[in-house]
């Protein structure tokens, strides 16, 4: 017995319309193709499921048995096709990353809100990382792609620039700092140094910094987050050394400023798998993502 969809679908059709002609215009079909149908569905059947003339259609005993199971059958397949087609439109609409911290808290809010506006269906998941666990999560397929600091090309993975993010000094008002022309190694180097602990990329930035014009630093605090460093700031404590891109540098009670060597700098990129195909809204974000972050160049210098 070999019936299919379109069959049992045309023969609900003719059933609840009660009319051949009906039933094709509901089904996209014409009518004699309509009626090929019904009379396969029969024939596999070995039952004639519809007594029809020129002026009536009535359904069979057969017909009658046969029709609630078949409308079931129909609406269960529809509704399951139907869920699954939503499940799936939704699933391709999450939109997975990885970045830094200070780029979550600062840049990436307005970036989502502005991309939700055009595809409100969009939804995220952000897991805000230290900068080496970035690539790991980007290897793993943890994430569809990541904001990290650039360090070189990798085989397995691709990078796009988008901006220079500034490394500033942070200090408390009447703080020597700020009478200073400019803020140079020279300078910092004079003053007790609060700085995010090893492992982090501002730590490493910082430190290849001072290495680069053949110094070396000592802090006088070492901290894991940068808040706490804005509290020891804050405290008198010492200056500290944080992103532009961090909320933290906003704080009441601290002045910022940009330190005058090109040295002091981390460069932001957008890094992918170059196996990975992304969904066409991953894709649609990714690229707004490097349009708007590679041509505008976002700093926040005070």
């Amino acid at each position: 017995m070999r019936i299919t969809f379109s069959q049992v679908r045309g023969f609900v059709t003719v059933a609840s319309t009660g009319s051949f002609t009906k039933a094709a215009d509901v089904l996209h079909l014409s009518q004699p193709a309509l009626t090929t149908r019904i009379r396969q569905l029969e024939e596999a059947l070995d039952l004639r499921l519809l007594n029809r003339n020129t002026r009536s259609l009535e359904l069979t005993e057969a017909g009658k048995e046969l029709l609630p199971i078949f409308r079931r059958l129909v609406g269960d397949l529809e509704g399951a096709v139907s869920n699954a087609r939503e499940h799936s439109r939704k699933s391709n609409a999450i939109i997975r990353l990885a970045c830094l911290p200070s780029f979550a808290s600062t840049l990436l809010p307005d970036l989502i809100s502005k991309f939700q506006a055009k595809r409100p269906e969009a939804t995220f998941v952000v897991q805000d990382v230290v900068n080496s666990q970035i690539r790991s999560l980007v290897r793993e397929g943890q994430v569809d792609f990541g904001i990290c600091v650039y360090e070189g090309e990798e085989p397995d993975l691709v990078f796009e620039e988008l901006f220079e993010d500034d490394l500033t000094v942070i200090y408390r008002p009447g703080h020597p700092l700020h009478g200073a022309k400019q803020i140079t190694m020279a300078e910092l180097i004079e003053h007790r140094l609060i700085l995010i602990s090893r492992g982090s990329s501002i730590r490493e930035a910082v430190e290849k910094a001072f290495a680069a014009g053949g110094l070396s630093v000592s802090p006088a605090c070492e901290v894991t987050y940068m808040s706490t460093a804005v509290a020891l700031v804050q405290a008198g404590m010492g200056i500290a050394i944080l992103p532009s891109t961090a909320i933290e540098v906003r704080s009441a009670g601290i002045l910022a400023r940009r330190i005058d060597d090109s040295g002091f700098v981390r460069k932001l990129a957008l890094v992918k798998r170059k196996s990975a195909t992304l969904s066409k809204v991953v894709q649609q974000f990714a690229d707004s993502v490097v349009a708007t972050l590679a041509s505008s160049k976002p700093r926040t210098r005070r």
